[in-house]
C-alpha cells in the first residue's frame, strides 16, 4: 500500500506505531529524473503486493520538501528502509525483475533525514503543512 504523508498521516503513524512494521521510502524527483519516472510504476507495483507491516512512500523532492527537509541524496531515485525506528537500508533504487524483499546493505553512516521520526507522529501533516494561501485580483 502507498500513503502520502500529507493526506494520510494519522493512517501512516498508526502504522508505525506497530511492532516489528517496516517503512519503505523512495526519494525521487520525477518532474526531473528520467531514472524516478522509470522506477517509480515498479514501486508502485511492488507496493501492491507488500505486507501488511510494509508502508511504502514514494516522496518527490519538489511536493515534499517541506517533509524531506534538509536532506539531500546523493544519487536518485534513493530508497530508505526503516524496520521500525531503525534505518536498514540506504542505497539507490534499482527495480528490475527483483523485489524489495532482497534490500541492500546500509552504508556506512548514511545521512538519515530521519523520516521514520517525523512519520510517527499521529498527524504530522496538519501539524507542520498549512495550505497554500490562495490572493484573487
Amino acid at each position: 500500500m502507498i500513503l502520502d504523508p500529507w493526506t494520510d498521516a494519522a493512517q501512516i503513524a498508526g502504522r508505525l506505531q506497530q511492532p516489528g512494521s517496516r517503512l519503505v521510502v523512495a526519494i525521487a524527483a520525477e518532474s526531473w529524473c528520467a531514472k524516478c519516472r522509470q522506477q517509480r510504476p515498479l514501486f508502485d507495483a511492488t507496493a501492491r503486493n507488500a505486507r501488511s507491516d510494509e508502508t511504502f512512500l514514494w516522496l518527490d523532492l519538489e511536493d515534499h520538501a517541506e517533509f524531506v527537509g534538509d536532506y539531500l541524496p546523493d544519487d536518485l531515485p534513493m530508497l530508505l528502509v526503516y524496520q521500525d525506528a531503525e534505518l536498514i537500508t540506504h542505497q539507490v533504487l534499482r527495480l528490475d525483475t527483483a523485489s524489495l524483499a532482497a534490500h541492500g546493505t546500509l552504508q556506512a553512516h548514511p545521512a538519515d533525514p530521519h523520516i521514520w521520526l517525523q512519520l510517527a507522529v499521529n498527524n504530522w501533516a496538519s501539524e507542520h503543512h498549512e495550505a497554500p494561501t490562495l490572493a484573487f485580483p
